[in-house]
């Protein structure tokens, strides 16, 4: 989007400006529109081979066809373009932690693909810090390290120079594209910068017709799956939306909670992180009683950050506190008109950030989750009742006999 890529380049003139001498024919027609139109100030233009290059790897990206393979494809070309020991995706999940979601690293370096971090391991702390500045370079870790904490998160991985440059959803601030030296600190020149800002501009603008199709994927699969669920399938199809919801919506733990009849929540199925332990058999406290809007949309639980949250009631919070929560989004479950539960989406680690795609999903699926569980139980119904019509004529002749 434009505000995003304005974002970006506050110190950058136009794409189109930056590397016009050095690409002119060559220039790929199916380099966004957005990359080539982003705004404002002043930059050094490209080197010949790097314009080029820069394009080649937007072809590359825009080709994607899930999310999975555009993070793969800008991480591999960076780490070889650049000669870099690590080039990373990070996304966002709280205003100071995240999760690496994409990396490509030279042997014999930490890896850290999968790990949630604070975001002052790629330099600077927080999701501000990005909003106000287009880029953070640093040439040598141990003369710019910010806090012990960040020197820590550094040895750890071994990072010794850092680029981070921030990427957009829209017009909110999704994640970072880094790189990183691990064997010797480096000076990044504007050329660098400015490399890499097509490639995050590119990033961002591939990425977001792509998270909505995974979205649509998700609701698409598991719409499938519940039309072929059998009465006895229920559970098994359950498992899979909580299973698909948290892949989908990288959250630590998605849980479906039945009420009891004392009104009392009781898990019915979970998935979750390897490091989250497990809620076994957990009940809870009932607390959470969401009511139809006048429009008929149902109200939610969300929370960003229970230290933040003042609203909360006691039972919310013993429920969350007793199980280490630090944010979450909950949605009803309704069979037929019946509120019949809840299904919630979970961070343990870190406070999140819920974006209102986030919630409209989690709805969708609670939504059809709700659906399979009516089914189920109309299916149920009339399976008993065709047992009880042909039991009858027994039924009719043992009332007799006893006359």
């Amino acid at each position: 989007s434009e505000a995003a890529s304005g974002k970006l380049s506050d110190r950058y003139l136009s794409v189109s400006e930056a590397v016009e001498a050095s690409v002119e024919a060559d220039a790929s027609p199916s380099f966004s529109e957005t990359a080539v139109a982003a705004s404002a100030a002043q930059v050094t233009p490209l080197m010949p081979n790097r314009g080029r290059r820069a394009f080649a790897i937007a072809d590359r990206m825009a080709a994607a066809n899930t999310l999975e393979n555009l993070y793969q494809i800008a991480v591999a070309e960076l780490r070889k373009r650049f000669q870099v020991n690590r080039a990373a995706i990070f996304q966002f999940q709280s205003e100071t932690q995240g999760t690496v979601v994409a990396e490509s690293l030279s042997a014999g370096y930490a890896p850290m693909l999968g790990e949630q971090l604070q975001a002052i391991a790629f330099g600077a702390g927080h999701r501000e810090d990005y909003l106000e500045r287009s880029s953070v370079a640093i040439a040598d870790a141990l003369e710019e390290v910010i806090t012990p904490y960040q020197m820590q998160l550094w040895n750890q991985f071994q990072v010794k120079a850092n680029l981070s440059l921030p990427v957009y959803l829209g017009n909110q601030l999704w994640g970072l594209l880094s790189l990183q030296q691990c064997d010797a600190p480096r000076t990044w020149s504007e050329d660098d910068i400015g490399f890499l800002y097509l490639v995050a501009t590119e990033l961002q603008v591939t990425l977001q017709p792509l998270v909505f199709q995974s979205e649509r994927r998700l609701l698409a699969s598991l719409s499938d799956k519940m039309r072929q669920a059998s009465v006895s399938d229920v559970e098994s199809t359950l498992n899979a939306v909580a299973r698909e919801t948290r892949k989908t919506l990288n959250v630590d733990r998605v849980a479906i909670f039945q009420f009891r009849l004392d009104h009392r929540l009781q898990l019915v199925c979970e998935s979750k992180s390897g490091a989250v332990p497990a809620l076994t058999d957990a009940v809870l406290a009932e607390g959470y009683r969401p009511t139809q809007q006048s429009d008929g949309s149902q109200r939610s639980l969300v929370v960003h950050d229970i230290d933040q949250a003042s609203d909360l009631s006691d039972v919310h919070l013993e429920n969350l506190t007793d199980f280490d929560v630090k944010a979450c989004a909950v949605i009803g479950i309704y069979c037929g008109s019946q509120f019949w539960g809840v299904m919630g989406a979970y961070h343990h680690q870190s406070s999140r950030h819920w974006r209102a795609n986030d919630l409209e999903l989690l709805t969708q699926v609670s939504n059809l989750a709700g659906s399979v569980v009516h089914q189920s139980e109309l299916a149920a119904e009339m399976l008993k009742a065709e047992h009880t019509q042909e039991a009858m004529p027994d039924i009719i002749e043992r009332i007799s006999s006893t006359g």
